[in-house]
């Protein structure tokens, strides 16, 4: 750019010389008086070999300058056509880096758009609640022993709420909770006045679940969905605490059967031992029970459904930043740690884990 006005100045430059010129040499003639014309002209015939000369010998004439210029003009755009027009082979290699790295940017955009999950609100695809949309009733209950590590599937359930009827699940995870022979529930969600609402309720249909609440066998929590808070995190403990007096087969649920019930599922599977894998294939059944055929309308429903409600409860328990690899974390360390921190001695821990593995 600074070349192209370069090139215009000097073209400007050698226009106003040559009219300068030009402009002297009338002003000259036209300062002589007109009653000397006659006389001026002869002396100036005389005179004109020899001034100019002297002329030549001090200055260029108007076209040798202006010849001059032109040749400079001529180097200046010369000059300019080389820096305009660089060959591959003489860009700087920093310039090389700076597009070697802006070429990189894309690709890892690229690749932050195909794990870009902004798009998809999981909260608009609504689940349904007629049974006969579902393969079975088990899945329909969302009713399954937990598994992963050294767990004992038979002394510990998760289910959707068997006395919560809001999705019509409840009879049939009432009917699963007695055929597994379950002695002792942590109800995570609801406390001792709504779960009485409910069992109040005209058409309840739960009976065995009423029967182990009247006989003191439920655990009300009222936790909450805020699992990254203390107030969740001592509701939970306190009931731990309560649960390791109690006899199994013990059923967790909320109303769902699917955040706090995955996620203190998540803390127990990890005490036993279970893999990152072990979890997440625990937890993504949920997925497949409320959403039966939902991955055949968008393939990255399970990833999303992965990262936005296994992951980011796993970061929390571990601390893991959202760039860190899970798939090698020590679940057993940090579940026991995050349920220390609740409020659970190592008494306690120990007592929970022998619960937990016990055959």
């Amino acid at each position: 750019m600074k070349k192209r006005y370069l090139y215009l100045v000097v073209v400007w430059l050698a226009a106003c010389l040559l009219i300068g010129c030009s402009y002297n040499r009338l002003t000259e003639v036209k300062h002589s008086s007109e009653a000397d014309v006659e006389n001026d002209m002869d002396t100036a015939r005389e005179e004109i070999p020899e001034k100019q000369e002297e002329a030549d010998t001090e200055e260029k004439r108007p076209s040798e300058v202006l010849e001059d210029l032109l040749s400079q003009m001529e180097e200046a755009k010369k000059e300019m056509e080389k820096t305009e027009v660089i060959s591959e082979e003489d860009v700087p290699e920093e310039v090389e880096e700076e597009n070697a790295d802006e070429n990189s940017d894309e690709n890892v955009e690229e690749t932050e758009k195909k794990d870009d999950f902004s798009d998809i609100d999981l909260d608009t695809y609504a689940y349904s609640s007629n049974r006969e949309e579902f393969p079975s009733d088990v899945a329909f209950a969302n009713f399954r022993s937990l598994s992963g590590g050294a767990i004992n599937g038979n002394m510990f359930y998760r289910s959707s709420s068997p006395v919560c009827n809001v999705y019509n699940r409840a009879p049939f995870s009432d009917a699963f909770a007695e055929a597994a022979g379950i002695k002792c529930v942590l109800n995570l969600s609801d406390s001792s006045d709504e779960v009485r609402q409910f069992m109040a309720e005209s058409g309840y249909v739960s009976p065995y679940y009423k029967s182990l609440f009247e006989s003191g066998k439920v655990l009300t929590l009222n936790m909450g969905t805020k699992y990254y808070s203390n107030k969740y995190a001592f509701a939970l403990a306190d009931g731990l605490k309560k649960m390791l007096t109690m006899e199994g087969p013990v059923l967790i649920h909320c109303i769902e059967g699917k955040n706090r019930t995955g996620f203190v599922s998540m803390l127990f599977e990890g005490l036993a031992g279970a893999t990152y894998q072990e979890i997440v294939d625990d937890y993504m059944a949920t997925f497949y029970n409320y959403y039966p055929g939902m991955l055949e309308t968008d393939d990255r429903l399970y990833e999303c459904f992965k990262k936005e409600e296994i992951d980011e409860k796993i970061r929390y328990i571990s601390g893991c930043d959202k760039d860190a690899d899970l798939t090698g974390l020590d679940m057993h360390q940090y579940c026991r740690q995050y349920l220390y921190n609740a409020g659970l001695t190592e008494a306690e821990l120990d007592l929970l884990e022998a619960r937990l593995k016990s055959s």
